[in-house]
């Protein structure tokens, strides 16, 4: 199983990625001060997903410590 995952992870490791929308390349490439702007957008739209993120992760934690606490149920 391990050398599945070093195997997996050296052949991704080195490849390009193409995470952009042909569109949204090329509307890079021809302005090059619109390569800021989608930065910060994604940025932005990153937060909403890692807030939520953070709170499933939150509540997940919250519910193991309690359900190890009281093994019998909620008091």
């Amino acid at each position: 199983m391990r050398t599945t995952r070093l195997i997996a992870l050296s052949l991704f490791a080195g490849l390009p990625t193409g995470a952009q929308c042909s569109l949204c390349k090329l509307a890079v490439e021809q302005d090059a001060s619109l390569g800021t702007a989608f930065n910060k957008a994604i940025l932005l739209l990153m937060v909403p997903a890692l807030a939520v993120f953070a709170g499933v992760f939150i509540l997940a934690a919250r519910s193991r410590t309690r359900s190890t606490k009281y093994p019998g149920g909620m008091k």
